[in-house]
């Protein structure tokens, strides 16, 4: 009886630590665009520190919850959750539109494509005469994304893809944290 009433009080703070370890956990593994389909898992050092510095601004939230939990301070949270739901809002439509842009779907996965054609991709093109999709171009090239795009333009929006999608997960939870922290100041919430 004694943990119920335990959990019943702190059920604010539980789904704060939630909302954070979801975040996290959706920022580094849900992501399922690849580089190149012959590679299982890519990544960088870049995409890693902009995931680790979202999860760590966010983690850092936490702390902020418990010394600015009164009722004064409900304004200021219902302010920081709608600035964090527009800004993940921003950031999911931002990278939802690059994914249609600068991907290509190959024997299943989603393929990171460059931001120019390789000379061999551009003689394709114009023998077809017509614009053809990067679908069509991964197909002819039996996936090897290396002879439509250079690979440079390539890792570079795989960054900017890996980086908007952490930053969306990320933005997301610490809405969730402000929303759950300002009913908690506003009495909603038991702590």
């Amino acid at each position: 009886m004694e943990r119920l009433a335990w959990l019943q009080r702190s059920w604010a703070t539980l789904g704060q630590v939630v909302a954070w370890v979801g975040g996290v956990i959706g920022a580094f593994l849900a992501f399922h665009v690849v580089l190149d389909p012959r590679l299982p898992v890519e990544g960088n050092d870049e995409v890693a520190f902009v995931r680790f510095a979202g999860a760590l601004a966010s983690g850092l939230i936490l702390l902020a919850c418990n010394r600015w939990r009164l009722s004064r301070h409900t304004r200021r949270w219902v302010s920081a959750s709608i600035a964090l739901l527009v800004l993940s809002a921003a950031l999911f439509f931002a990278y939802n539109d690059r994914v249609r842009q600068w991907t290509g779907v190959y024997a299943g996965l989603v393929v990171v494509a460059g931001d120019a054609l390789t000379a061999e991709a551009q003689q394709f093109q114009a023998k077809l005469n017509r614009q053809v999709t990067n679908d069509q171009l991964l197909l002819d090239a039996a996936g090897q994304a290396d002879l439509v795009w250079p690979r440079s333009g390539r890792v570079r929006h795989f960054e900017i893809l890996a980086g908007l999608y952490g930053l969306a997960w990320i933005s997301s939870a610490m809405c969730l944290i402000c929303t759950l922290q300002a009913m908690r100041c506003e009495g909603v919430l038991s702590d």
